[in-house]
Parts: C-alpha cells; structure tokens; sequence
C-alpha cells in the first residue's frame, strides 16, 4: 500500500520586488502604458487561470464573462493585435472558454503556439504515456484520493488539489518524484493548486520571448499578467524586456506591479481600454 504522506513540498519563489502594489498605481500604470501614443509600442500578455477567469473547483468548471471577452477584443483593437494569451491550458481550450474570440496565445506552457492564425504545435517528448500509467497506480493503490484531479494534455500531465487542499503537500511530492523518475526531458511545473510534469526547456518566460520576436508583439514592450509560480518566469523575462509583470493576488513574486484579484485586474484593464 502507498500512502500520500511525508513529503515536502519546496516551492521556492523568487523575493518580492514590488513597486506597484495598490489598485490606484495598478490602474495609472495601465493606462499610462496603454493609453494614447505608448499604445503602439505596449504588448498585453495575460495568463488565463486564475487572471482573466476565477480558479474553479474543476478545470473544466472555468467560466468567463461576456464582458470581459468583449473587453479583451476591444485591448485587441487598441494595441493593433498585440494581445496574447500565455497559458497551461491547449490553445483549443483557451479558445473555446473565450469564443467567438481567437487571440494569438502560447498553450501548454510554451508547447504551442498560434501567431496571426498560424499554429505551430511540436511533438512532446516520449514517455508521457508511462507517466500517466504510473501516476495512475499510485492513485489507485492510496486510501482517500477523492477530489484529486489528473489532466492529461498533450505535452503533458497535470494533478490537480483545488478540492482537497489539505492533500497539497502529498499530490506535490509524488508528482516531484515522478519528475524525477521521467528522465531529463521532463520537469516539473508548480501552479495554483497543482503541479504538472511538462516538457524540460519549456516555460512561460521562453513562450514571452518568442512572442515578443513576432509581428504585432516586436519592437513593443510586453505587460504580462498572471498569478502563480508558473508565472514567475514570465514576468522575469518581460521586465528584462524594458517592460511590467503584473502578479494577479497574493503571494511572494518577482512581478513589479500587483492586482488584488481578478477582478480587479480586469477593472484596471477596462480603465485602460
């Protein structure tokens, strides 16, 4: 028998750097970087969990409001094209939590990507069907695993503890041990209430700059917003590119700015459009 305990869990985040931390400085920031003449030289790059749309109970429970879609095609519109989803989730899902609108994104943590229609989608590396095979012996062999939740992707797999927080520690350590067991082309990617085993090489801070090399996004300065570890990457790399990381609720980060929640980020970013 296997049992889910004893087992750390070392998330270890950069220190924190904020200069931006109320909703006021959040808003002026935004408008000032997305308003009038410093429109055509901004780039908007937003995380999807738990930034354009509430963590849910269930990945698949995730839903977006009318309004901030429209607010979305309306920022599109504003920076001549150059807003881009930078996500876990595949771009397909993205898509149709926010149809009928089609942004150019990064999915997959940078496994994926659509540029101007275009996707451009590699093969994973081997091994993530013994992965998954794995993960699911263990599950099977413990007590009390209900509310976990495995997402399978296609470069990828994720354990998800939003309905069992109290489990958080266990699911990260055995998802850290299976990361270790897969090999070097794979790692392991720490979340918001659950950690993924994804391609090595491949984070939310290399998809931002490859963004930044295409047209609209080039020769603009990139504002990137999201809220978790898996974010801290990205806006590393955005503020080594003149430009803002923006941490969407609480939590140790090297982000520059900060937004109370979703919510308000998405105000900030009305008050910008």
């Amino acid at each position: 028998m296997v049992h889910l305990v004893d087992v750390s869990f070392p998330v270890q985040l950069p220190r924190t750097m904020n200069r931006m931390d109320s909703n006021h400085d959040l808003e002026a920031a935004l408008a000032g970087l997305l308003k009038g003449g410093p429109a055509a030289k901004a780039a908007l790059l937003l995380d999807f969990d738990g930034t354009l749309a509430e963590i849910a109970p269930h990945p698949d429970a995730v839903s977006v409001a009318a309004e901030a879609i429209d607010l979305l095609a309306r920022l599109q519109a504003r920076l001549g094209g150059a807003v881009a989803l930078v996500s876990g989730r595949s771009i397909a899902t993205l898509d149709r939590f926010l149809a009928p609108l089609r942004l150019d994104a990064a999915g997959l943590h940078g496994a994926e990507f659509r540029f101007g229609g275009l996707c451009i989608a590699p093969s994973p590396p081997p091994g993530l069907g013994a992965i998954l095979r794995e993960l699911q012996q263990v599950l099977e062999a413990v007590d009390d695993v209900k509310g976990l939740i495995v997402e399978t992707k296609a470069s990828g797999l994720a354990l998800h503890w939003r309905q069992r927080p109290e489990l958080a520690e266990a699911a990260f350590g055995l998802m850290q041990e299976l990361a270790g067991r897969a090999g070097p082309l794979w790692r392991l990617q720490p979340g918001n209430h659950v950690a993924e085993i994804a391609p090595a090489g491949l984070d939310k801070g290399t998809a931002v700059r490859r963004i930044m090399l295409q047209p609209p996004f080039a020769g603009r300065v990139p504002i990137f917003c999201g809220d978790d570890a898996s974010d801290e990457p990205a806006f590393v790399v955005a503020q080594a590119l003149g430009g803002t990381g923006v941490k969407v609720g609480p939590g140790r980060t090297a982000a520059d700015a900060r937004a109370a929640g979703v919510s308000v980020l998405r105000r900030a970013l009305e008050a910008a459009a």
